[in-house]
């Protein structure tokens, strides 16, 4: 199954977009390492490191879009798109674009994948994702290297001809597997490349009862398979694309479901082996409880308390409790031997309760990674800004920049609230919501009171530059967008009369996976109310460690994207205090 275009898909498919050049460039549109861009009728979709091709499979639209969406509104919007041209036959794209200057798209479907937005001296803006080589560095301001590439069309046949091992040859120079390995002769070469060049496309999709291969020529090995032919070439690639996303989704789905079952049974598991162990250890301490009529029993008085007998066993009737119950036990034993062994299997109940609540747990793991894969989660309301829940249970959230601190402080904050701010300039402005994640009223403590103001100050510039800040809280009345008489507040600032309450913050934050709800979210906050809430978490302080990386590889272990786990990083570099994976 194709997960990745190769150089040949890209030629056909780069053909094909010729058409758009001279559009203009409208919205675009970013989920997670997906973007898409309207030009006019169409949307020319691109998938970090795998796909690009125009669709009609857009998602519904972000009502706040990534930081990299937003950097290619402003740069590209409104621009018209002079290029599109494959690199040296490689697997990069690159879109020029006009607009005051020139700019440029470079797309990256060699693994690990990238999308940067270059200025018209190649200069790196900002990729979608920051990355680091030997001889690449794939970051702001950084100049714009392509990576090594070998075009198959530079092949001559002096070169070819010094080869016995042809396929490998073919392979190391660019031409994609599946076609050097039809490839027997210089003059199949030759055929090869005129076909490319002729552009005469059969864009096709092929099966054998599921989707397998998307392909801009028919080849020989797909012979006796079924296929579906289009019209044009990103019509089948899209088809493909997002057809095989869907399968996916769908065996995913399937899958939790599957696991949801197991849970249940499970717990209907513990539920049995819970009623068994009080069983058994009620039966112990009706044995003890009656030891002397037991005594009577098994020297063979007391006849009439025997219910049934088939020996060894004998049932007899023993009052326990207010009640009266009937217990199994063993006539070749003492009443010590019997009472033992209903303790033992009470014993045993318990370590099967303990066995199936482990399982649990472990496939509750295992669910959470695909409430995170299928189909998105549900967004609450806190998630458009920077957010924790407190210690006691309080959501407690911040800005991002001055139009959302604007915006919290003029829609959030309301009169049983308090409001945070750390003693630095351009520092978020946070709210302790004096409700819990029902809504329901909640006290705000002194401890929750710390947490906030160590959120807003480790989120502000204070972070790289010292060890600890000082924030204050104050009350909703404190708080105007009326300045002083002569002043001028910009968006995102207020106007704070009265008594500031500060508190002394060191500058630490933790990440780790919680259950809001009954969905898996990676929340970024106080390292107290973190420990608190996550099972696994690690906790970060200024350091020197470049964040990009970090999210790298703390993403894969919270089984995360590396974007959503950026998003809850603070600003700067940072290092690793303590961890609990």
């Amino acid at each position: 199954m194709k997960e990745r275009l190769d150089a040949v898909d890209i030629y056909a498919i780069v053909s094909e977009l010729q058409s758009m050049v001279g559009r203009y460039v409208g919205k675009i549109y970013q989920k997670n390492d997906e973007i898409f861009i309207n030009l006019k009728d169409k949307e020319l979709f691109i998938k970090s490191g795998k796909w690009i091709c125009l669709s009609k499979y857009r998602q519904k639209e972000e009502k706040q879009p990534p930081p990299f969406a937003m950097a290619l509104r402003k740069y590209l919007g409104g621009g018209k798109i002079a290029k599109i041209e494959q690199y040296e036959m490689d697997r990069i794209v690159l879109i020029e674009i006009i607009k005051e200057k020139i700019y440029r798209l470079a797309i990256e479907i060699i693994p690990p994948g990238n999308i940067l937005l270059l200025d018209e001296e190649w200069k790196i803006i900002l990729p979608i994702t920051h990355q680091k080589w030997r001889d690449r560095i794939l970051k702001p301001g950084e100049k714009y290297i392509f990576p090594s590439a070998k075009n198959p069309k530079k092949i001559s046949e002096e070169d070819f001809m010094k080869r016995e091992d042809i396929l490998n040859f073919l392979i190391e120079n660019g031409v994609p597997r599946i076609y050097a390995e039809e490839i027997k002769s210089y003059e199949d070469f030759r055929k090869f490349i005129e076909k490319i060049e002729g552009k005469k496309f059969e864009p096709q999709i092929i099966k054998n009862s599921e989707f397998i291969d998307v392909l801009p020529y028919s080849l020989k090995r797909y012979e006796g398979y079924e296929k579906i032919f289009f019209e044009s070439i990103s019509e089948a690639y899209d088809e493909y694309y997002h057809s095989i996303k869907k399968e996916e989704k769908e065996k995913k789905e399937e899958e939790k479901e599957r696991i949801e079952r197991q849970i249940a049974k499970q717990e209907e598991a513990i539920k049995k082996f819970e009623e068994e162990e009080k069983r058994y250890r009620e039966e112990g301490d009706a044995i003890f409880a009656n030891y002397e009529l037991i005594e009577r029993i098994l020297k063979g008085e007391e006849k009439e308390k025997i219910k049934r007998k088939k020996y060894p066993f004998i049932e007899v009737e023993l009052p326990y409790i207010g009640k009266n119950m009937i217990v199994k036990i063993d006539s070749r034993k003492s009443v010590y031997e019997n009472a033992n062994d209903k303790y033992l299997k009470s014993k045993k109940m318990r370590e099967k309760i303990e066995g199936a609540r482990k399982a649990i747990e472990e496939t509750k793991i295992r669910i959470s990674k695909f409430k995170e894969e299928v189909k998105k989660k549900k967004k609450h309301w806190f998630e458009n800004y920077r957010w924790f829940i407190s210690s006691d249970g309080n959501i407690v959230i911040g800005g991002k920049d001055a139009r959302s601190n604007e915006k919290i402080v003029k829609k959030y904050l309301k009169e049983n609230d308090i409001y945070v701010h750390a003693d630095v300039h351009g520092a978020p402005s946070c709210i302790i919501k004096a409700h819990d994640l029902d809504g329901k009223p909640l006290k705000i403590s002194e401890d929750t009171i710390k947490e906030a103001c160590q959120f807003a100050a480790s989120y502000s510039k204070a972070w790289g530059q010292f060890t600890a800040c000082d924030a204050y809280w104050v009350y909703p009345w404190q708080v105007s967008k009326s300045a002083e008489s002569g002043m001028y507040l910009p968006l995102g600032a207020f106007m704070i009369r009265g008594k500031r309450n500060y508190e002394r913050c060191a500058l630490e934050i933790a990440v780790g996976l919680v259950e809001i709800k009954g969905e898996i979210k990676i929340m970024g906050g106080p390292p107290s109310a973190i420990k608190k809430l996550a099972k696994k978490w690690v906790v970060f302080i200024p350091g020197r460690e470049n964040p990009n990386k970090i999210a790298k590889s703390f993403a894969e272990i919270f089984g995360v994207s590396i974007e959503e786990l950026q998003k809850v990083l603070p600003p700067g570099e940072l290092s690793v205090k303590e961890e609990n994976l």
